[in-house]
């Protein structure tokens, strides 16, 4: 360009004073251009030589600085590539990235007009110093950041550009208590290995990371990322560091589908247990593999879990507490088939367990549980049975069978409650009870003492009564505890998600 412009003052031209002006310039503008294509073809392979020959044969292991007192100061910013995957049980992040560090050389400046125009070379790393830059919560093995053939670049100015890349294996410390509504936070932790802040200063040019080359990730979602330096003392000197931070959200869509929904289904589904027959024969079996069941998810829960855990997953403790429900369920399944087959005549119902019976029934409006239409139209089917002079000739008078026949109904109201079970109940105690008693009552009808034996045994109590009532009692009140402690498990999840959410957006 000197040269242009000395060529420029030597042959002065003037469009108004030249006769043949056009000419000239059409020359003039020929000259500039093939001096400007000379200064570009300058720049060859014996000036880049000549260049690198030319820097001072200083070891690697030396820093870049006349004055060894002099404090080296390394600019870095973070490039996330991707996540490749986070391991929760061994609280594992796996990312690609890579760094753009600079540094001043002070022994690699250069005029570029020297060295036909040469404005960025790219040395041998091996013999160039280069800062060991090191995470600190690496979970593989601790070495520093970047090979041998990763190039340098070198401006004029002795800057030097340095771009290290790696498979970053870091330890994230996992927060399960929302899961799998969760959210972490993992950080990249730097610094300059064997490197103090009196001889290297490690700085952070951006306030959060790049993700111009980032990729994404299925399973966990980026919500934000913040960038910062801080200075830590490291056994007798002071250390800086250069901290990445990543906010992780969980995509809760599968494992609320696969996990989360059957959970609250079974839940649901195991409290029905107690509206099965005694005598179908398979309410035990029932309970038995619903529990099961909550066995095989709570393991699958609990693998997916870090194995030492400071955070117990609400979801865990309600799984594990449908388990215990589970448990109960069985066994109050199998104390409801004793109460049930148990011999009232040989063993009969205590006076104080009659009496909290009937105070159920009264308070819980126990009796009332079936649909009245349906349980009287069954009754009065087997009365009418029951009835017949043909099936009982205690029942010869067609004005004591209408006497009786109340007494029989309200009596069958206070055995049978189950519709279903109608039939075996009138065949198992009813024949073998009312009809019997009514039948005393019917022969001696003028007898007091009949009388009021026929009266005391009108508000007898079965085991089968306690049974049905038991079961009635057990399938509202857990039913209703099942209910609010799934409701207050997913409020309480989804609220405390919303709120880290906003938290972290702002």
């Amino acid at each position: 360009m000197t040269d242009i412009l000395l060529l420029s003052s030597v042959v002065p031209f003037s469009p108004l004073s030249h006769p043949n002006n056009m000419a000239v310039s059409v020359w003039l503008a020929s000259v500039l251009l093939a001096l400007g294509l000379s200064l570009v073809e300058s720049q060859t392979g014996e000036d880049f030589t000549k260049l690198l020959s030319d820097f001072p044969n200083i070891d690697s292991r030396v820093r870049p600085v006349k004055n060894y007192s002099t404090v080296s100061v390394v600019n870095v910013s973070f490039h996330l590539m991707a996540i490749l995957g986070f391991d929760t049980i061994t609280q594992k992040l796996s990312s690609t990235g890579w760094l753009q560090a600079t540094w001043s050389n002070e022994y690699t400046t250069w005029n570029p007009d020297h060295y036909g125009g040469v404005r960025s070379v790219s040395p041998n790393p091996a013999t160039m110093w280069r800062p060991k830059l090191t995470l600190k919560n690496t979970m593989a093995d601790l070495k520093p950041m970047g090979e041998d053939y990763i190039n340098l670049e070198l401006l004029p100015d002795g800057t030097t550009i340095w771009y290290p890349g790696d498979l970053l294996e870091t330890f994230c410390r996992v927060d399960v208590t929302y899961f799998p509504f969760d959210i972490q936070i993992c950080r990249w932790e730097m610094f300059v290995w064997g490197e103090g802040l009196d001889t290297v200063d490690l700085q952070v040019t951006t306030t959060d990371i790049i993700l111009d080359t980032y990729v994404g990730n299925g399973e966990w979602q980026l919500m934000a990322t913040q960038a910062w330096r801080d200075v830590r003392k490291n056994s007798t000197k002071p250390t800086p560091y250069a901290n990445y931070e990543v906010t992780l959200r969980r995509r809760p869509t599968l494992l609320a589908l696969t996990i989360m929904l059957p959970i609250t289904v079974l839940a649901f589904v195991n409290v029905f247990v107690f509206t099965i027959p005694s005598e179908s024969g398979e309410r035990l079996s029932y309970s038995i593999t619903v529990l099961l069941s909550f066995g095989v998810f709570m393991g699958f829960v609990l693998g997916s879990m870090p194995s030492s855990t400071e955070n117990i997953p609400i979801m865990a403790l309600n799984l594990a507490g449908l388990l215990v429900l589970s448990a109960i369920y069985v066994l109050l399944c199998i104390m409801s088939l004793r109460f049930f087959h148990r011999d009232h005549h040989k063993y009969p119902v205590p006076s104080v367990l009659k009496s909290f019976v009937v105070i159920l029934e009264t308070v819980f409006c126990l009796d009332q549980y079936l649909p009245k239409k349906n349980r009287v139209k069954v009754r009065q089917a087997d009365v009418s049975e029951l009835l017949d002079p043909a099936c009982n000739p205690a029942l010869v008078s067609p004005a004591l069978v209408d006497i009786r026949k109340g007494r029989i109904v309200r009596r069958m109201q206070l055995v049978v409650s189950n519709a279903d079970a109608m039939k075996s109940d009138v065949s198992d105690v009813m024949k073998s009870d009312v009809m019997g008693k009514a039948g005393a009552e019917l022969g001696d009808e003028d007898d007091p003492d009949k009388r009021e034996e026929a009266s005391k045994a009108k508000d007898e109590m079965s085991w089968p009564r306690v049974s049905r009532t038991l079961d009635r009692l057990f399938f509202r009140f857990f039913g209703f505890l099942v209910l609010a402690s799934n409701v207050t498990m997913f409020a309480v999840i989804i609220f405390n998600f919303r709120e880290t959410i906003r938290s972290g957006l702002r």
